[in-house]
């Protein structure tokens, strides 16, 4: 009864500190949920688009054509680049850890479409919340490639790397 009494009487004061304290809440709210999207965050992932048989069946010529008349390289994985932060990242470099060593990730030059290392063009912006593929190329000479893992480095000198890839013929 005597809190009734209490806030009965000051029904003015009692309402300013509710509004106030829902003010404040909503206030730490907010700058929780943007100090944490200031940050950097990426996800890479290796996307198998060819498995080794199907590499070796499109490297392979077919009788009617003569040996240099077929491709000498395939794209035969993908590093995906997931920014999942709310600021844009700019790549500097991306390749993939094999069984012979490292392998460049490719990316198509803006004005011609050929295409060239991401170090080679360097500073690749990804937008926040969004994603980005590389190709990576099998050649004739070495064969199918065995990935590991995939490795990026952003613009300020972060390492980011994935999680060990598993083939599809695994």
């Amino acid at each position: 009864m005597i809190v009734y009494d209490c806030i009965s009487q000051n029904l003015l004061a009692t309402y300013g500190a509710a509004v106030g304290t829902c003010a404040l809440v909503l206030n730490f709210m907010r700058y929780r949920n943007a100090v944490t999207n200031t940050k950097a965050r990426l996800k890479l992932e290796i996307v198998a688009k060819k498995t080794e048989n199907a590499f070796k069946l499109e490297m392979s010529p077919p009788e009617e054509k003569a040996p240099w008349e077929g491709g000498s390289s395939l794209i035969t994985h993908e590093v995906k680049i997931r920014n999942l932060s709310g600021v844009p990242v700019h790549i500097q470099e991306v390749w993939v850890q094999t069984q012979n060593g490292r392998v460049d990730a490719m990316i198509a030059e803006s004005q011609r479409n050929i295409y060239e290392p991401v170090s080679a063009q360097g500073n690749v912006r990804i937008a926040p919340r969004s994603s980005i593929r590389f190709p990576v190329f099998s050649n004739k000479e070495k064969g199918y490639l065995k990935v590991k893992r995939a490795y990026a480095i952003d613009e300020t000198g972060k390492d980011w790397r994935s999680s060990c890839f598993k083939s599809l013929s695994q």
